[in-house]
């Protein structure tokens, strides 16, 4: 995954860990592109090894369900692959609205990142999934504070830390909503960023693709009650749509600027599917636009829909060693287990 981000990236600069060196959990396997979906396990747990009290220096392995103090009074939950010793940059995935931390694109990033020697993040939505907060509170003002100070604070104890000169920032791999808050974050703290790798990206969502199109009595309702289970596009997915997350998504709109609006400096891929049911390829086309760089790359399959996925196996859009090529047919291009 992190290849194509080019050569000067720093994770270019740092070799994979030893093969001798112990993980602290038994060793996960995760699926491969390719594989039916009726034979991916969900919930395999991975216990510590017998006799694990805690340890004093961390070793290179899994460390899943973790908490992330985010407040006083809140936390994240979130998957970690580490790697000790690393002085590269690191990976972190944010999630569409729909979907927990731990899905089946989530995995194969870690996958990658764990054969690679990589350090991976990976954490639900306040609000969302196993970590806290009411749905109500649940903004993208939040999930952007959110990602920021869970960067400046959990990075902290991988080796380098971040954002000063000469250490590590992190790549984003953002799916849906997790695209657009990820941008914000590139906006507000561009310190934080080595580049950009959006799935299915939805910016400004809640204003162009449902508001706009919501029936008057919807619109009413979610004012007056403050919340409505909404689909759109066709699919199965009903999201929890609230007149916070509609009000304040209106501070972060990034589509309305105009060509070059936005300054970035690092590098872009975004893999949109033609057959996106939830978001036009439109918007991307829009979002590249606005964005004041020349190092971007848009890729459009034409089939895969907005889970780029053909629903009967897993989504193959990830190819490391030929930096996103996509043979035909699309989405098959394996990827090596961690």
């Amino acid at each position: 995954i992190i290849s194509l981000l080019g050569s000067t990236s720093a994770f270019h600069q740092t070799k994979p860990p030893s093969k001798g060196v112990t993980n602290l959990y038994a060793k996960r396997v995760y699926p491969q592109a390719g594989t039916p979906m009726e034979e991916i396990e969900y919930d395999t747990d991975v216990a510590p090894l017998e006799g694990y009290t805690g340890p004093s220096i961390r070793r290179t392995g899994d460390y899943d369900d973790q908490k992330f103090q985010s407040t006083q009074t809140d936390f994240l939950g979130y998957d970690e692959y580490f790697v000790a010793d690393n002085r590269a940059d690191l990976c972190i995935y944010l999630p569409n609205l729909a979907e927990a931390r731990s899905n089946l694109k989530s995995q194969m990033v870690r996958s990658y990142c764990a054969k690679a020697g990589y350090n991976f993040l990976a954490a639900d939505w306040y609000g969302r999934g196993d970590s806290s907060g009411k749905l109500m509170e649940a903004t993208i003002s939040r999930w952007v504070q959110d990602t920021i100070t869970f960067l400046d604070r959990k990075a902290s104890d991988i080796t380098g830390g971040m954002c000063d000169s000469g250490k590590k920032k992190a790549v984003f791999v953002g799916s849906g909503v997790g695209g657009w808050v990820a941008l914000r974050v590139a906006m507000e703290r561009p310190d934080l960023v080595r580049g950009f790798i959006g799935l299915s990206v939805d910016p400004d969502f809640t204003e162009d693709l449902l508001w706009a199109h919501l029936p008057e009595e919807e619109k009413e309702a979610i004012m007056r009650d403050g919340f409505r289970e909404i689909s759109w596009g066709g699919r199965d997915h009903v999201y929890p749509i609230t007149s916070s997350l509609i009000v304040d998504a209106r501070k972060h709109l990034i589509l309305r600027g105009g060509p070059n609006s936005i300054k970035v400096d690092f590098p872009i891929k975004i893999i949109h599917s033609l057959e996106d049911e939830e978001v036009p390829v439109t918007v991307p086309l829009q979002l590249i636009d606005v964005l004041d760089t020349n190092d971007i790359e848009l890729i459009v399959p034409k089939v895969g829909g907005h889970e780029l996925g053909d629903r009967t196996v897993m989504p193959g859009w990830i190819a490391p060693e030929s930096e996103f090529t996509v043979t035909d047919p699309p989405f098959k291009t394996e990827l090596e287990n961690a």
